[in-house]
C-alpha cells in the first residue's frame, strides 16, 4: 500500500498497523482527534507526504527526523509550539537536512529539508 487516507475518522491515535506498512508514501490523518504521533513513525522510511492538520497535536516526535523521504508535512490547526519542531534537528536527524527541517530551523542552526510545511494556527 502506497497511500492511506484516514482523514476525518475521529481517531484518537494512529492504528499500530499503520506503522507496519513499509511501502507507505502518503499518510493523511487530518481532521481527527490525534494528540500525539508515535515514535514508530520513523519506520515509514518511504513516507513523502504526511498530513496531520486539524488534530490536537501538542508535540512532534524526534523520530520524525528519520523519515528521509518526507517532502510535505502539514501540521496546521493543531496545538503545536515552535519548540516542538526545534528538537527535530537534534541527534535523531540522519543525513542531509530536509527542506521541512530547514524551514523551521533556519533562524537557529539546522532543521532538515521540506519544500512544504504548514503550521498555520498550530
Amino acid at each position: 500500500m502506497q497511500a492511506l487516507l484516514l482523514d476525518h475518522n475521529r481517531l484518537a491515535s494512529l492504528p499500530e498497523a499503520v506503522l507496519r506498512l513499509p511501502r507507505l508514501e502518503v499518510l493523511n490523518a487530518s481532521g481527527n482527534a490525534l494528540t500525539y504521533v508515535p515514535d514508530g513513525i520513523s519506520q515509514l522510511t518511504l513516507l513523502s507526504q504526511l498530513r496531520l492538520n486539524g488534530n490536537q497535536l501538542v508535540a512532534m516526535p524526534t523520530s520524525l527526523g528519520r523519515c528521509i523521504a518526507l517532502a510535505e508535512l502539514d501540521v496546521s490547526s493543531n496545538r503545536l509550539q515552535v519548540s516542538s519542531f526545534i528538537h527535530l534537528a537534534g541527534d535523531d536527524v540522519r543525513g542531509p537536512l530536509r527542506p521541512w527541517q530547514m524551514l523551521i530551523w533556519s533562524s537557529q542552526e539546522a532543521l532538515p529539508a521540506l519544500p512544504q510545511l504548514a503550521v498555520n494556527n498550530s
